[in-house]
């Protein structure tokens, strides 16, 4: 890897490497020392933990879809998210019993966040931590939840801060759930999608 990138021109990648040894992250920021942007949608075992904000620490997007997999609990995510504070684009899919932890935590990590893609058992997350969210990252535009049904307390959820600006996209799995978590809210109405995530 280390001389795919001699002059440090290549700022975007995709892997689709299926497992990750503990060292991959140091060697990838040896080898491309002015990544922006990592699409690990594919990989699996990333141990997202050891890919801590010296290494790469000019990436502004993060993509990964197989969080479920081991290395990637609630607090791993926290030590992966410590420091990177340029942050702008963060996607993590199939996530395990995240909970409020990672949603108060976020902003003070990535105060630059301006879209977030939260997929998965998200039964932890509760209405106010999520509006609390959209409150401390002023740049959001763009939030998307897949599955909030898992969302706790989610028949009950208020509506969302109304704020200029900011799209939120849903994927639901019934018109009564849309309504709920609507709540009459008519500027939101028109931001909220059903089929699901781009």
């Amino acid at each position: 890897m280390k001389k795919l990138d001699t002059d440090g021109l290549i700022t975007r990648l995709r892997f689709q490497k299926d497992e990750w040894p503990k060292t991959a992250f140091k060697k990838l920021h040896q080898a491309f020392p002015k990544l922006l942007a990592l699409d690990a949608h594919c990989c699996r075992h990333l141990h997202i933990a050891n890919f801590t904000s010296d290494l790469c620490p000019l990436l502004e997007s993060f993509e990964y879809h197989w969080a479920s997999s081991a290395g990637c609990a609630e607090s791993d995510i926290l030590q992966f998210l410590t420091g990177r504070n340029i942050l702008k684009r963060l996607d993590m899919r199939m996530l395990q019993n995240v909970s409020d932890v990672l949603l108060n935590k976020l902003p003070n990590h990535c105060p630059e966040l301006e879209e977030l893609v939260l997929d998965g058992k998200l039964n932890g997350i509760t209405s106010k931590g999520l509006f609390d969210l959209v409150a401390a990252l002023p740049r959001l535009r763009i939030l998307v939840l897949q599955q909030p049904s898992y969302i706790g307390n989610m028949p009950h959820i208020a509506p969302f801060p109304q704020r200029a600006g900011l799209e939120i996209v849903c994927a639901i799995e019934s018109h009564h759930q849309q309504d709920n978590f609507l709540c009459g809210s008519a500027s939101l109405r028109k931001s909220i999608i059903n089929p699901g995530i781009r």
